[in-house]
């Protein structure tokens, strides 16, 4: 079985899913940081070659499954009717995961949440960047290739008030807020970090899986 996963990363996708698959595999890690694709090649229970390019590089003759993991919301919408055109072709099977949906849920609330998620959305959009809509263009895009189509959400859930948890939570926090910062100079970043900061939290951040499956 030929695997290939793309914006590998640090090779995460690849060691939780090559252990799960009940076949013979050789894997094609690729990422745009030549360091990350060899760490993640490293990093695998099965053999893997690391590769250096981006989506637009990407031969798929001979590949059964396709795979990435928060990448989609990076691409626009004509390279996802790319990918997914490329992996029709090929009869590859896909995995997309842990795509953003858009959908933040704090608790407590607090009275600029909606703001910052509204701002934080137009950045993942900025310069025709398919951002939230990722899910729903790639599961109709699939559709539309032949292939069975199945979602599942996938949320992360970060306790702010956990001290287990509280570093990945604010580290969140922090860079959402920063690209919120970005997209609109005008809300008060310092003031809603301030108010998070000091008390207990707890963030739902919405993330959809898209496996598609040729009939």
């Amino acid at each position: 079985m030929v695997v290939r996963d793309l914006g590998c990363g640090t090779g995460s996708m690849g060691r939780w899913l090559a252990p799960r698959l009940r076949a013979r595999q050789q894997w094609f890690v690729h990422d745009r940081d030549a360091g990350l694709a060899r760490r993640a090649a490293a990093s695998l229970p099965v053999p893997a070659t690391p590769v250096v390019g981006t989506v637009a590089d990407i031969d798929l003759t001979g590949t059964d499954v396709v795979v990435c993991s928060a990448l989609l919301d990076l691409l626009s919408a004509v390279e996802i009717g790319a990918l997914v055109d490329a992996c029709a072709a090929a009869g590859a099977a896909v995995l997309f995961a842990l795509s953003v949906t858009g959908r933040v849920r704090f608790d407590p609330a607090d009275r600029d949440d909606a703001r910052l998620a509204a701002a934080f959305d137009a950045h993942q959009r900025r310069d025709g960047l398919a951002g939230p809509d990722a899910p729903d263009r790639v599961a109709a895009a699939l559709g539309r290739a032949g292939m069975e189509v199945r979602r599942e959400t996938t949320p992360w859930r970060l306790a702010g008030g956990s001290a287990g948890s509280r570093p990945l939570a604010e580290e969140w926090l922090r860079g959402w807020c920063d690209a919120a910062a970005v997209q609109d100079p005008t809300l008060d970043v310092d003031g809603y970090l301030a108010r998070r900061l000091t008390a207990p939290f707890a963030v739902e951040v919405g993330h959809v899986d898209v496996l598609g499956l040729p009939r």
